[in-house]
């Protein structure tokens, strides 16, 4: 075709690119079969200087089809310029095929874009690991999506090699449940040079599953590979891997036991997934934390055992199981929820849940040091009453902080467990209120301590860091649980 990757100069009007040319063009540039620098600088001279200055338009015959075709060969050029080689980026023969088709009104429907170029191909399974596009696709789209992993995975791209391996792990749509296929196009992108060490330790943690619940093995755990798998997930920070990985350190399972590493790394998931937790994330892995910090008080493993702390974590993980699965159906999820019931059931020895009062009244205000945990600061507006004094405390954002933490409040004699933005408490028959400026109607504060008078009256101060802010001593406190 003598129009396209040719210089057109002196053309008299504007020239209309027909079906017939983009076919001679398209067999122009699979006998040339160019370089990609060579296709690059050819063709983004014809798509820049001539379609866009508009010596050539597409004639109104080709339909979308022309430019399928046009925009799909300049990004191509564009993405593929400092390449070796075209070679199962650019189908000519199939995009022939196609507009001969066209041409001879046999092809009702255009053509998938992603017949063309392993780029596209790869573009379009992007979302096939999402269940909710899942559920959109017909038969005959699952049947061409699975054609195309297919054959990406035989040209060993690792994109399609994991979206058939997550499939066969949970069992979808695109393929069924199949734990070794699964196992082993998992072991293939632990040894692809293409997949970046980040994503292996991912797939490492998916083979520790596999392995520790012997999904290869006739339900017998590989506890050996498991930990070698979960060690390469709990060294990237996985907390599904160091969770897992602290199981096997306290049972002795594929490693040697040592108690004190496995309470070290379930501390610390806890306390990285409270902090994600308090922070919105409600996917994070805050329940199955909390839920083996229980069981830690519950058994006195690296801990005295208490009952009633055990009961303050099993809260925790109630509390945080049924906030996850109301915004997702992780798998397992109600394996996790069931085996919290049931130890909240054992710890309760068969007692129904206890039904908390609509107010908690104490003789502290020991629910504002929930907002201070841990040094938070906390700003404390202070609203007088007729009777008392009402203080409301909302947590103050930290450095680099877009919204400060919510706050967690657990009462385990009472089966109360929220997670709330603010604390407020009322204080009724005050006997002193001091505030280091009278004139503010709030301030801020990050320590509640208590003191004692010398006749042993006891008293509560505020203090910012080390600066005394506020004090208050009072006969009762009172707390709205509603």
């Amino acid at each position: 075709m003598k129009g396209i990757c040719a210089d057109p100069e002196g053309a008299e009007g504007i020239c209309q690119l027909n079906t017939e040319d983009l076919l001679a063009a398209l067999r122009n540039l699979k006998e040339k079969d160019w370089t990609p620098k060579e296709l690059y600088e050819r063709w983004s001279r014809f798509t820049d200087e001539q379609l866009t200055l508009g010596h050539f338009k597409l004639a109104p015959e080709t339909g979308e089809l022309g430019w399928m075709i046009v925009n799909l060969i300049t990004s191509c050029a564009e993405e593929l310029k400092d390449h070796d080689d075209l070679s199962g980026y650019i189908d000519y023969e199939l995009m022939i095929e196609d507009l001969e088709l066209a041409q001879q009104g046999g092809k009702k429907k255009e053509p998938r874009s992603w017949r063309y170029t392993d780029m596209s191909k790869l573009e379009n399974i992007e979302e096939l690991d999402d269940e909710e596009f899942q559920v959109m696709l017909s038969a005959r789209e699952v049947r061409e999506f699975r054609e195309i992993i297919e054959e990406l995975i035989s040209r060993n791209y690792p994109e399609a090699i994991y979206i058939k391996a997550y499939s066969c792990y949970v069992g979808d749509r695109l393929y069924k449940n199949n734990w070794k296929m699964s196992r082993d196009l998992l072991l293939r992108l632990m040894d692809h040079p293409d997949v970046a060490d980040e994503d292996k330790c991912w797939y490492a943690n998916m083979l520790g599953y596999i392995y520790y619940y012997g999904r290869t093995n006739r339900g017998r755990a590989q506890y050996d590979e498991a930990a070698r798998y979960f060690t390469i997930g709990a060294l990237a920070g996985i907390h599904e891997s160091m969770y897992k990985l602290a199981d096997l350190y306290i049972a002795g399972n594929g490693v040697l036991k040592n108690e004190e590493i496995g309470v070290r790394l379930i501390v610390q998931v806890y306390r990285e997934s409270r902090d994600e937790f308090l922070g919105g994330d409600h996917l994070c892995k805050f329940a199955d934390a909390a839920l083996r910090m229980g069981n830690l008080y519950r058994d006195g493993i690296g801990v005295y055992p208490s009952q009633e702390t055990a009961l303050y974590y099993y809260l925790i993980a109630d509390l945080a199981i049924r906030l996850r699965m109301e915004e997702f159906d992780y798998i397992g999820d109600t394996k996790v929820a069931a085996a919290i019931r049931e130890e909240l059931a054992k710890i309760r020895g068969g007692a129904p849940e206890k039904k908390h009062p609509r107010q908690m009244i104490t003789d502290s205000p020991f629910i504002l040091r929930e907002a201070m945990k841990e040094g938070r600061l906390a700003e404390i507006k202070v609203d007088r009453l007729k009777k008392g004094i009402k203080l409301t405390a909302v947590r103050v954002p930290g450095f680099l902080e877009q919204r400060a933490p919510a706050v967690l409040t657990v009462l385990p004699e009472w089966d109360y467990c929220r997670v709330v933005d603010k604390v407020v408490q009322y204080a009724y028959d005050i006997k002193r209120w001091e505030m280091a400026r009278p004139d503010m109607k709030s301030f801020r504060a990050n320590r509640l301590d208590t003191m004692q008078t010398k006749d042993g009256q006891t008293f509560y101060v505020f203090f910012r860091d080390d600066e005394w802010v506020a004090t208050i001593q009072a006969e009762r406190f009172v707390t709205n649980l509603e």
